[in-house]
Protein backbone atom coordinates (compact mmCIF):
# COMPACT_ATOMS: atom_id res chain seq x y z
CA UNK A 1 0.00 0.00 0.00
CA UNK A 2 1.18 3.33 -0.78
CA UNK A 3 2.34 6.19 1.70
CA UNK A 4 0.36 9.12 2.11
CA UNK A 5 3.20 11.19 0.83
CA UNK A 6 3.29 8.70 -2.35
CA UNK A 7 0.05 9.25 -3.20
CA UNK A 8 0.40 12.85 -2.92
CA UNK A 9 3.18 13.05 -5.44
CA UNK A 10 1.59 10.96 -8.12
CA UNK A 11 -1.80 12.61 -8.00
CA UNK A 12 0.14 16.32 -8.07
CA UNK A 13 2.27 14.65 -11.02
CA UNK A 14 -0.88 13.30 -12.96
CA UNK A 15 -2.40 16.13 -12.59
CA UNK A 16 0.28 18.35 -13.86
CA UNK A 17 0.62 16.11 -17.18
CA UNK A 18 -3.41 16.61 -17.25
CA UNK A 19 -3.59 20.76 -17.38
CA UNK A 20 -0.49 20.67 -19.92
CA UNK A 21 -3.70 19.20 -21.98
CA UNK A 22 -6.18 22.11 -21.47
CA UNK A 23 -5.49 24.95 -23.96
CA UNK A 24 -4.38 28.37 -22.38
CA UNK A 25 -7.52 30.27 -20.71
CA UNK A 26 -9.33 30.50 -17.70
CA UNK A 27 -9.73 27.27 -16.99
CA UNK A 28 -6.05 26.57 -17.45
CA UNK A 29 -4.95 29.40 -15.01
CA UNK A 30 -8.03 28.13 -12.55
CA UNK A 31 -6.79 24.56 -12.70
CA UNK A 32 -2.96 25.48 -12.27
CA UNK A 33 -3.88 27.77 -9.19
CA UNK A 34 -5.98 24.73 -7.43
CA UNK A 35 -3.03 22.62 -8.16
CA UNK A 36 -0.34 24.99 -6.80
CA UNK A 37 -2.92 25.05 -3.45
CA UNK A 38 -2.64 21.99 -3.26
CA UNK A 39 1.56 22.09 -3.65
CA UNK A 40 1.71 24.19 -0.89
CA UNK A 41 -0.18 21.87 1.45
CA UNK A 42 1.95 18.77 0.48
CA UNK A 43 4.85 20.79 1.18
CA UNK A 44 3.40 21.33 4.92
CA UNK A 45 2.81 17.65 5.29
CA UNK A 46 6.76 16.90 3.56
CA UNK A 47 8.81 19.63 5.37
CA UNK A 48 10.55 16.97 6.62
CA UNK A 49 11.90 15.45 3.57
CA UNK A 50 13.73 17.03 1.27
CA UNK A 51 13.86 14.78 -1.88
CA UNK A 52 10.10 15.05 -1.97
CA UNK A 53 10.46 18.73 -0.92
CA UNK A 54 12.50 18.87 -4.60
CA UNK A 55 10.20 17.25 -6.42
CA UNK A 56 7.29 19.47 -5.34
CA UNK A 57 8.95 22.87 -5.75
CA UNK A 58 9.82 21.51 -9.75
CA UNK A 59 6.04 20.60 -9.87
CA UNK A 60 5.42 24.40 -8.29
CA UNK A 61 7.69 25.73 -10.87
CA UNK A 62 6.23 23.85 -13.85
CA UNK A 63 3.01 24.56 -12.60
CA UNK A 64 3.20 28.25 -12.54
CA UNK A 65 4.92 28.12 -15.85
CA UNK A 66 1.70 26.83 -17.00
CA UNK A 67 -0.29 29.35 -15.50
CA UNK A 68 1.33 32.12 -17.14
CA UNK A 69 2.15 30.78 -20.25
Amino acid sequence: MASLQDTLIETISKDLKDLGSLESGKDRRKECSLLLARIESAKKIMSTNESLMKKLSDFQLETESLKNG
